[in-house]
């Protein structure tokens, strides 16, 4: 029987970029059905960035989760957050948490936003060689970059100073962009 679970994301080779746009796991959409064989967001985007990124997939190193609506992902990011002064608006380039160096690292690389980024490079480290996910958290308001709702565009170059345009609206969506860093670089000490 068909689970219903799905995975959009873009491929972006050139700058060595995945962009997690919606993704709803088998496991998730019915998670009392007998599961596919290939079942998990990064079995899925790995096959889909290797198809895509030809010999070039080695050069993975950004992974974008985009428009986060998970409300324990959220709750966690919120959570984290709260203690700021400025209320809970984080413009790029937001805030960057090393899983070596903080404890909130950790904690959002133990999220489901965080998890298939770490199964992903693993899985694949073969390939990729040691990396170590470094979370860059930031918000949207509204969630609408280029006029385009919960997307960016195909031409997203990693860089979202370069004029990539953002609504203001009322609602604040999480994006966590993972920057996929040497393992043999030292830990960043600060969040910057």
């Amino acid at each position: 029987p068909a689970t219903l679970g799905y995975y959009h994301n873009k491929m972006i080779p050139s700058s060595g970029t995945i962009i997690a746009e919606a993704n709803y796991s088998p496991k998730f959409k019915a998670p009392n059905q007998p599961l596919p064989p290939l079942n998990r967001w990064s079995d899925v985007v790995w096959l889909s960035w290797v198809a895509e990124a030809g010999a070039d997939a080695s050069n993975l190193i950004l992974i974008l989760r985009n428009n986060i609506i998970t409300q324990s992902t959220r709750d966690l990011l919120e959570f984290i957050h709260s203690a700021r002064p400025d209320d809970l608006q984080l413009p790029w380039p937001g805030i960057a948490y090393d899983p070596r160096s903080t404890k909130e690292g950790k904690a959002i690389l133990a999220t489901s936003h965080g998890q298939g980024v770490a199964y992903l490079l693993k899985d694949h480290s073969d390939m990729l060689g040691r990396r170590v996910p470094v979370a860059r958290v930031f918000t949207v308001a509204g969630g609408v970059v280029d006029g385009s709702e919960g997307a960016l565009d195909d031409d997203f170059d990693g860089d979202l100073d370069d004029g990539d345009d953002f609504d203001d609206e009322d609602f604040l969506y999480y994006y966590i962009l993972w920057e996929l860093r040497d393992a043999g670089s030292p830990p960043l000490k600060e969040m910057l």
